[in-house]
């Protein structure tokens, strides 16, 4: 299943762990990390025929935008990951002589990314390409080698190569590491007048975030929590778990091997 290859890491509004989803003020709303992109959802403004299930509007990888009642701002960042942040505000109705009344704000800062180690940045190495015009697709393969797809930025071409899986080229399930989290803080603060008096509220935010134990899960586990009813393995940066889908792959691939 793909979404086990994917792992998200979130926080809300009080800079506290969340699912990697957010609501909006308008009934209907939201927008939730999938995979390494961001879905954005609108019951009303959805169509029959149009690309997305139902309620989905639109996918969002990079960016700065407005759309269906959110602010969001997206970046790539390692991992092919995204690191994006969500905000929804409410404003209120300001009556004469009364004191000013701040609006209703929600919020939603995550990380999605691909939760095995890759090594991308090897390959890019040894094959002599420019990390400015190539990034990584896609990586697979079976009990002894590896194959990785490399796509030109801006373009539709293509690259392929193959390894040896073993020992240098091995992929494990690290789910979100510590230096991407890193990144993704650096991130944050290089937005939304960070550091500024103007925006003292975000500063102390970002501030909260950094001090917060990270929590990360694997999305295709969510799926089978959400599903069948099985316990998520919810763990700080560093100590995850083997995704559900391995163990499962395991058993049927030791069961088969038994006939």
């Amino acid at each position: 299943m793909a979404l086990s290859n994917w792992d998200t890491l979130a926080f809300d509004e009080d800079a506290k762990p969340t699912n990697g989803t957010i609501e909006g003020f308008v009934d209907g709303t939201a927008c939730e990390i999938y995979k390494n992109w961001l879905y954005v959802r609108d019951e009303k403004s959805w169509k029959e025929g149009r690309s997305y299930c139902e309620p989905t509007i639109a996918e969002v990888r990079s960016g700065d935008l407005c759309l269906a009642g959110f602010e969001i701002e997206a970046v790539r960042g390692p991992q092919e990951a995204i690191f994006v942040k969500v905000t929804s505000t409410r404003y209120k109705e300001q009556q004469k002589d009364q004191p000013y009344q701040p609006p209703d704000v929600r919020c939603m800062a995550g990380i999605g990314c691909y939760g095995y180690h890759a090594p991308f940045e090897t390959i890019i190495e040894e094959e002599g390409l420019d990390p400015k015009e190539w990034e990584p697709f896609t990586s697979g393969g079976g009990d002894k080698t590896l194959s990785f797809t490399f796509k030109k930025i801006g373009g539709d071409e293509f690259r392929d190569f193959e390894r040896n899986m073993y020992p240098t080229y091995e992929t494990r399930w690290v789910g979100v590491l510590p230096s991407t989290l890193a990144e993704f803080i650096k991130w944050l603060k290089s937005i939304g007048s960070y550091g500024s008096e103007y925006n003292k509220d975000y500063t102390a935010w970002v501030d909260t975030i950094e001090k917060t134990e990270a929590l990360r899960f694997n999305q295709g586990d969510l799926y089978f929590s959400r599903n069948a009813d099985v316990p998520l393995s919810v763990t700080p940066v560093g100590e995850q778990e083997k995704p559900i889908m391995e163990h499962i792959c395991a058993a049927m691939s030791k069961k088969t091997s038994e006939k």
